[in-house]
Parts: structure tokens; C-alpha cells; sequence
């Protein structure tokens, strides 16, 4: 139940400064969502575009859940209008983080196919029929919201740990967790020096201290998100469909099928590739930097090296490729840079670029 030793509205210097910092929360946590909508709004990538789908909705929640405790805490004359505002303002964030949990679960399994979804969606059933029948329990039980989340981002981290060590090219994810475990904890502290009880118990002072962590927090959790690769980098092995190296006399030097077909049907595409591709590099030969065509459905990444041109094919545009391509190029120049430099068209001897390819890409 609600202790009243504060009375609401809440005036006065400390009310003040609490209305301008919430304020900040609310517009601090829905330019981050829009952020995030730009970037799905510009973003072909379907799974990239999941992904940051599921930050809007985490970072909407929180916006409107700051707007509904705003307006109880500082707007309302009654105890029990009041209420009403601050259920609203937890069943909002409740049902956004379900459809944050829900739209990562699309991706990935933890431990069972849309198990938290679950659960998430039968605390918010028993929250709105909590709030229907005996509502003055509804801000006691929202504190677990807190605990299916923080056991949820307990399995989101070891998972992505898992991702991380699997697949160096994606950076270090020791900073990454950082940023997402200060987030976390920053919003938890915030948010319990913010409620009714830290309230009556510490004073109005200590609620300015957990409003600016909860504006930490979401700079932490932003940058966490934000860093966070695509869920497609993960298993960038199943996007690759060939590798063509070209000197830049135009000859071919070296090619790869990373799909599972038989070798005439492989063979027969194959001159047709090559004759687009040299197209392609005749019009951008111009170019140092790592060019990008789509063609088809197919994203077609070209780095130039020094003496040849490295070109993959993949089925979505990746950081992992990218990288992995131009790994292959300067370990193939690195390698034959005295045979490359005056190359007369013998294949034989740049037949161990095969070897290289393995260690790559395999």
C-alpha cells in the first residue's frame, strides 16, 4: 500500500527539480527510440531491422512510463487517481518490454522457444487483474518486472558471450558487457530510489540521485544496444555464397563455392559471374575503398589490394565478410607479393591460396 507522507502533487524546490530531470528521462528515452526508428526505417536488412525494432519498443516503454509517473506524482489531487496513473505507467513499460523480449526471442532460443515471452505475458495478465481487483498491491508486485527482466538479460548476455567467443571478428564483448551490466544495475538503483517507499523512508533528495542514474542508464544501455551487432553476423558462414580473386590485369586467379551444389551446375555460372564481375571492376577501378553492389537479391563486396581484387558474394551486407574479405586479400598479398607484382597468368604457383582461404573462412 501506498505510505502518503509525502503528499502528491509533489511542489516545492525538490518538485521542481524532479519535474525538469524526469523530463529529460522522457525525452532522453524517446530520442533514443527514435534513433533506433531511423535506423529501421533506412535498414533493408530484415534481421537487423528486428533487432533495432525490439530497442524502440524497450526505449518507447520507458519514455511512456516516465510520462504516466510525471503526471501521478506532480498532476493528480487524489490518492487514488494517482494510482491509476502510476498502474498505467507499469503496465506500459510491462507490455513494450514484451515485445522487446518477444521480437529477440524471434532470433534466438533461450533455453526454450519464447519461454520468457511466456512468462512475460502471464505477469502482465496477472498485473492487469492484480490492478482490477486490488490495486494498491499493483506497485508492490510490479517489482517483478524487474526480476524476469534481469534473469532474462542473465541468458541474453551468456548468449551473446557464447556469439562473441565463437566469433573474434565481432570485437570484444568484455566492454560491450560492461556497458550493458552498468545500464542495468544503474536502472535498478535509480528506479528503487525513485518509488514511494526510498521516498518516505530517505526523502525527496534521494530521489534526484536515482533520477540521474536512471539518465546514466540509458546512455549506457544505448551505447550497449547500439554496439551490438546485427543477429546475421552471428552465423555469417551460412551467408556466403562464392569468393572470386582477380589480378588487376583482369585475369581470375582464384574461386570458391561455399554452396552446397553439384560442380557442373556451379561451373556453368561461373563464366557468367566472372564476365559481371570484371564489369563491375572495370567501372569501379577507379576506387581504393571496399565498394558494395546488390544485384538480384545478392550483395557483391569488392576490395581492392594492391595487385588483385578481392570479390565475395553474400546474401546480406555484413561487417563479419567485410572484414574477413579483406583478411584474405592482404594475407594472399602478403604471401606472393613478388610473384603478383610481375604475375604472367601461371596458375600453379598461387594454387596454395586455396590453403589460405581455409584458414579464413573455415
Amino acid at each position: 500500500m501506498v505510505n502518503n507522507m509525502f503528499e502528491f502533487p509533489l511542489i516545492g524546490f525538490y518538485a521542481e527539480w524532479l519535474l525538469i530531470i524526469e523530463g529529460l528521462i522522457v525525452l532522453l528515452s524517446l530520442e533514443i527510440s527514435l534513433v533506433f526508428l531511423n535506423k529501421v526505417i533506412k535498414n533493408k536488412n530484415k534481421i537487423r531491422t528486428l533487432q533495432e525494432i525490439a530497442y524502440v519498443w524497450l526505449f518507447l516503454g520507458l519514455s511512456f512510463m516516465w510520462v504516466f509517473f510525471i503526471i501521478s506524482d506532480f498532476y493528480t489531487e487524489s490518492a487514488s487517481s494517482r494510482m491509476v496513473f502510476l498502474v498505467f505507467g507499469y503496465l506500459t513499460l510491462a507490455i513494450c518490454a514484451l515485445m522487446f523480449i518477444y521480437i529477440i526471442e524471434k532470433y534466438k532460443i533461450f533455453i526454450k522457444k519464447f519461454l520468457f515471452s511466456l512468462i512475460f505475458f502471464f505477469y502482465t495478465i496477472f498485473f492487469i487483474v492484480l490492478s482490477i481487483v486490488q490495486i494498491n498491491l499493483s506497485q508492490l508486485f510490479s517489482s517483478l518486472f524487474w526480476v524476469i527482466f534481469i534473469i532474462f538479460f542473465i541468458f541474453y548476455s551468456r548468449e551473446l558471450n557464447s556469439i562473441f567467443k565463437n566469433n573474434p571478428l565481432l570485437g570484444g564483448y568484455k566492454k560491450n558487457l560492461i556497458k550493458l551490466v552498468s545500464g542495468i544495475i544503474l536502472l535498478i538503483i535509480g528506479f528503487s530510489l525513485t518509488t514511494d517507499f526510498s521516498i518516505n523512508s530517505i526523502g525527496l533528495g534521494m530521489r534526484i540521485i536515482g533520477d540521474m542514474l536512471h539518465l546514466f542508464a540509458l546512455v549506457f544501455l544505448y551505447l550497449f544496444f547500439s554496439s551490438i551487432p546485427s543477429f546475421s553476423e552471428y552465423d555469417w558462414q551460412e551467408k556466403i555464397e562464392s569468393i572470386y580473386i582477380m589480378h588487376k590485369s583482369g585475369l581470375l586467379i582464384y574461386k570458391k563455392s561455399f554452396l552446397s551444389e553439384d560442380n557442373h551446375s556451379y561451373d556453368s555460372a561461373t563464366s557468367g559471374a566472372i564476365t559481371s564481375i570484371k564489369m563491375m571492376l572495370e567501372s569501379i577501378s577507379n576506387k581504393e575503398t571496399t565498394s558494395f553492389i546488390e544485384k538480384k537479391g545478392k550483395i557483391i563486396t569488392i576490395q581492392p589490394g594492391k595487385y588483385i581484387y578481392g570479390t565475395l558474394i553474400s546474401q546480406e551486407k555484413l561487417n563479419s565478410l567485410q572484414i574477413l574479405l579483406n583478411n584474405f586479400i592482404s594475407k594472399i598479398e602478403q604471401t606472393y607479393s613478388d610473384i603478383l607484382k610481375n604475375w604472367e597468368g601461371d596458375l600453379k604457383v598461387l594454387r596454395p591460396i586455396d590453403k589460405i582461404a581455409r584458414d579464413i573462412f573455415f
